[in-house]
């Protein structure tokens, strides 16, 4: 972030839970866009970013979900919400989904606040980026590419396949034990698939790296070796 943004950017802080990633970045940017549609930890974050004066006129709190739809959505949580495990991906070990959150499409949220440039976003959503990053190709171009950090959480993934098959909760939680124990994943092939056309997607950024700094043709070339 330090590299990324400087006192001109606008950042949006896509999933930012009580706000430490904004916080830093209103210290070095115009304007932050802290997004999160978790009721409990909003208001952990509003209270942390009054409790910054120096940088609380530049930070937007807004409790909604960016997501692939302009619709209300579902909210899924562990055991319960404000805890950094809320997401629109639903996993078999959640045990809450009562909350319904508005969600709205980048493009809708750009245009409803009238933000004329978005240089950096940052996007930790605990299994949603899986969810969003397809619908995301049109808008980043219209965006003129800002720079995206992106959050992956493959083991949510693999939760969520659990989830979409398997409808006995312990049935789900013997099997991924033993994936953990013996080092295989019953759906390598299908989440490999679902990651494949997430980042491809991003096609158009001349440089991706992955979280060890390699390139995105190496990181093509390992999902297909799956």
């Amino acid at each position: 972030m330090d590299y990324f943004v400087d006192e001109n950017d606008v950042v949006l802080d896509i999933g930012c839970w009580c706000g430490p990633v904004s916080l830093y970045a209103a210290h070095l940017a115009s304007k932050v866009y802290s997004i999160d549609p978790d009721p409990v930890v909003f208001a952990l974050l509003e209270k942390n970013v009054q409790l910054n004066p120096d940088v609380e006129s530049k930070i937007k709190c807004r409790n909604v979900a960016i997501s692939e739809k302009n619709a209300n959505m579902v909210l899924y949580a562990r055991s319960k919400y404000g805890e950094f495990s809320s997401s629109l991906l639903p996993r078999v070990r959640d045990n809450l989904s009562e909350s319904v959150v508005r969600g709205i499409t980048l493009m809708s949220f750009v245009e409803s606040e009238k933000i004329e440039k978005v240089t950096f976003i940052k996007m930790d959503v605990e299994g949603g980026e899986f969810l969003l990053l397809p619908s995301l190709c049109d808008c980043l171009e219209q965006l003129n590419f800002p720079t995206l950090y992106v959050s992956f959480h493959y083991d949510h993934l693999r939760e969520h396949q659990y989830y979409l098959k398997i409808k006995w909760k312990f049935v789900s939680k013997l099997f991924m034990k033993l994936e953990n124990w013996f080092g295989f994943d019953f759906f390598r092939k299908r989440n490999a698939a679902i990651i494949l056309r997430s980042i491809q997607n991003l096609k158009s950024y001349r440089f991706i790296y992955d979280g060890a700094a390699r390139r995105f043709t190496l990181l093509m070339n390992w999902w297909r070796a799956l």
